[in-house]
């Protein structure tokens, strides 16, 4: 009977504790229900932006992907230019902005590319915008996977300016890169010309460890051309 009691006193304290809670709420609520509407009002409304905004991007960032196939088909079958700085600009902030970026590049490399018969400043004025196309893709975009895959574009570019410290820079970033977009053959390509940069600055010693290390690569085009490397240095007597 006495534990009876006490489990029924026990559940009218707890009954007395709630109602009085809710009575001293109520009380602090009635002088703030305006504010508090309004600040619900506002958590609502900044849901709802929220979701409002994240639905754009995502059909701005569809749209973006459709816009750049559609200029890479276009020129690949009819020949039409793509116009890259304005797909930039209208795609800026999406998902697709990076790749914009990198396919840029990658078609005003075409410029670079084969230059016999081609005028030298235009070749100039397309490696340096290839360059700043790059630069601006891994300042604004320093942890996406293309910025690491790029860092061989760029060594390729300065390369070929003969600023070989800068090249090899680059190079050695791609040789060092643990994405998944920078794949083996890519490294076996960035460490080849790394080495090649470095033995056009005089560090031969430091060209021939990484062109030792390309050598054992018997079915890779970068294994023969280090094998051949080594063969010209072994025959001038390093």
């Amino acid at each position: 009977m006495k534990a009876s009691t006490r489990r029924q006193l026990k559940h009218d304290r707890f009954v007395d504790t709630v109602v009085t809670f809710w009575k001293s709420f109520g009380k602090w609520v009635a002088p703030r229900k305006m504010l508090l509407a309004m600040l619900a009002a506002a958590v609502v409304i900044g849901f709802l932006s929220y979701l409002g905004y994240s639905l754009y991007g995502q059909s701005k960032t569809k749209e973006a992907w459709v816009a750049l196939e559609k200029a890479r088909s276009n020129f690949e079958d009819n020949d039409v230019d793509p116009n890259y700085r304005q797909l930039a600009s209208n795609y800026a902030g999406t998902q697709a902005e990076p790749w914009i970026l990198y396919y840029w590049a990658l078609h005003e490399l075409r410029t670079t590319d084969s230059p016999d018969g081609k005028e030298p400043e235009k070749i100039k004025q397309a490696r340096k915008a290839v360059v700043i196309v790059l630069e601006n893709l891994r300042q604004r975009f320093p942890k996406h996977p293309v910025s690491e895959r790029s860092a061989i574009l760029l060594g390729q570019q300065y390369a070929d300016m003969f600023e070989w410290a800068t090249a090899a820079r680059y190079y050695r970033e791609v040789t060092n890169s643990k994405s998944d977009v920078v794949d083996r053959y890519l490294k076996s390509e960035a460490k080849f010309w790394l080495a090649y940069s470095l033995e056009a600055q005089g560090e031969v010693q430091q060209a021939q460890i990484f062109y030792s290390d390309l050598a054992g690569l018997e079915t890779s085009r970068w294994g023969d051309l280090a094998r051949y490397r080594l063969g010209r240095l072994h025959a001038a007597g390093n």
